[in-house]
Formats: C-alpha cells, structure tokens, sequence
C-alpha cells in the first residue's frame, strides 16, 4: 500500500500539478496516506504546505512531518485561514 500511495503523490505533485520552490501547497488529510507522502515531497520541493487534520491526536504527527501551517478542521475554517494567512491564494490544492 505504501508504494502506491507514495506513487499517487509523486504522480499528483511531480506530473499533474508540479511544486516547485515557494509555492503554497495545501494537503488535505496530510497525517493520511497520500497526504504524509504529499507533505514530504512539498517540502522536498521548497513549497510551504498548510496541512489539514480532523483531530488534535494528529496535530503533532503534521508538525513532525513539516507542516508548516496545522489546520484541525473540526476548529478552523480552511477558507477563513487561506483568506487570512495567504492573501495570494495557494499553488496547488492535494
């Protein structure tokens, strides 16, 4: 299972929609499979990447990853964060 989820990010991050250094990347369920493989790959590029969680348990996990910025969605709005924190917009959505 391992292999295809980190063949599934590096095909979405490398191919589809590419990262590349200082972009902003959000991965959603970012402690998850796919996702934990998208943080990594984000951050090998140079991308700053918002991660998003469902519980407080997993808050440390994406910071151990390299998450830059936590979001628990059962307390945060994702809009109501990106509005506010990236006015720019983000570069890539996983």
């Amino acid at each position: 299972a391992a292999r295809v989820s980190g063949l599934t990010a590096a095909v979405a991050l490398g191919h589809t929609a590419p990262v590349t250094s200082g972009d902003v990347v959000v991965v959603t369920a970012c402690c998850g499979a796919t996702g934990s493989f998208a943080v990594q790959l984000a951050k090998a590029a140079g991308a700053s990447v918002v991660g998003t969680v469902g519980s407080a348990a997993k808050v440390d996990a994406a910071k151990q990853l390299g998450v830059d910025r936590v979001l628990n969605y059962r307390h945060e709005s994702l809009a109501d964060v990106l509005a506010a924190e990236y006015p720019g917009g983000v570069d890539v959505a996983y």
